[in-house]
């Protein structure tokens, strides 16, 4: 980009509890188009050790990303303490625009609330929908006050640009982009673990056919749910034909649900533990179909992944990717999360369709899923700074 046209940008933050991979990604594809105008502020570096989960960061290089409590864990630091050090370093490198993580919590209110004080535009991220949690009458008025000073956002779909306009934020100011992932890293990945299958199974210990899932641990993933319809489901299907299911994660559900495969003597499931991206991207590119269960779920961002690893999806309806990724009978379907003999009577018609079939499903997953990108990330934010 022109330097002339880079310099005449405000001066741009991004701030996130951690940078995980996916936001990495994101603040990659804005760094090249604001270069020097652009920083990131991480709070706290303890985030890597996430409800028992250890995560690793995609590599960094030179990005400008600073880390206010590099040593700790995000419960440990009390709100005004991470408030004021947001706020230090916004004003020490002068910031013009700011871009926060919702306004949910008592530090980025601080943030929003300083920067109206101070004549900076403040923009959020947000994918919250109104149909995630009860909502009460007190909470939404003061979010509504909330959101009178806030600039913009950048959301990830219709419902959440619905909500953000419920409590008063104009939809144009509102831009779709948010929940991207790097589709080009998990294109890349499955194309060459797929170009060694059997290797790659042998390696990993993963069957020849099965249904994969990847989440923490957690009761809103709805794991048990899926537990019991694969149970359904393999008492239904034919014996010599029946997919496995695999799943990915951690969590405080982990024992849980490997006793109830062990009571129930659910045979076919395989746990693989928590896994880094790399090994990650061999998961789904050797997978057959992708299951995403959840009673809650925002967006669900492993659905991007699958699908930009060519898989068909089933996709709860509670989620926020669901009604802009899927398109039932295209590229998957979406179920009724809390129906168990919904979703396995959708996995014995996945199961039963042939391979031709399930590549072209999942051909149109990866033609569906080029959109959602990083780069639409950045063009997004560049487009509410020119508001």
């Amino acid at each position: 980009m022109d330097e002339e046209k880079r310099s005449s940008y405000p001066k741009v933050a991004l701030i996130w509890p951690a940078f995980y991979f996916y936001h990495v990604a994101r603040f990659q594809a804005l760094h090249r188009r604001l270069g020097e105008r652009l920083l990131g502020i991480e709070l706290v570096g303890g985030a890597l050790e996430d409800r028992g989960i250890r995560w690793q960061y995609l590599k960094r290089g030179d990005l400008p990303i600073v880390t206010l409590f590099p040593r700790s864990d995000i419960g440990d630091i009390a709100h005004k303490d991470l408030g004021a050090s947001i706020i230090n370093k916004l004003r020490d490198w002068g910031a013009d625009a700011i871009f926060v993580n919702g306004y949910y919590t008592p530090e980025y209110r601080l943030v929003i609330n300083w920067a109206h004080r101070h004549n900076k535009r403040c923009f959020i991220f947000s994918e919250t929908k109104r149909n995630d949690y009860p909502r009460f009458f007190g909470k939404e008025w003061l979010k509504r006050r909330i959101i009178k000073r806030i600039d913009g956002a950048i959301c990830g779909g219709r419902l959440h640009r619905d909500y953000l306009v419920e409590l008063g934020l104009s939809p144009e100011r509102i831009l779709f982009g948010y929940d991207a992932v790097d589709n080009d890293f998990f294109r890349r990945m499955s194309s060459l673990a797929r170009s060694d299958a059997e290797a790659n199974r042998r390696k990993y210990n993963l069957p020849q056919r099965y249904f994969f899932s990847a989440c923490r641990f957690v009761k809103k993933k709805n794991l048990i749910r899926l537990l019991d319809a694969y149970k359904i489901y393999s008492g239904k299907a034919p014996a010599d034909s029946t997919w496995s299911l695999v799943l990915c994660g951690a969590g405080p559900e982990e024992n849980k649900l490997k006793r109830k495969v062990r009571i129930e003597g659910i045979k076919g499931v395989h746990f693989l533990g928590a896994a880094q991206p790399e090994e990650l991207a061999v998961y789904y590119a050797l997978a057959s179909c992708f299951i995403l269960a959840s009673t809650q779920e925002q967006w669900g961002l492993v659905v991007n992944e699958a699908m930009a690893s060519s898989l068909p999806v089933l996709v709860t309806n509670v989620a926020g990717a669901a009604g802009e990724l899927v398109e039932n009978g295209i590229n998957g379907y979406t179920f009724t999360s809390r129906d168990k003999g919904e979703l396995a009577g959708l996995m014995l018609e996945i199961a039963g369709l042939d391979s031709a079939r399930l590549r072209e499903m999942g051909a149109k997953s990866e033609e569906k899923i080029r959109v959602y990108t990083p780069q639409l990330f950045a063009e997004s934010i560049i487009r509410l700074l020119s508001l």
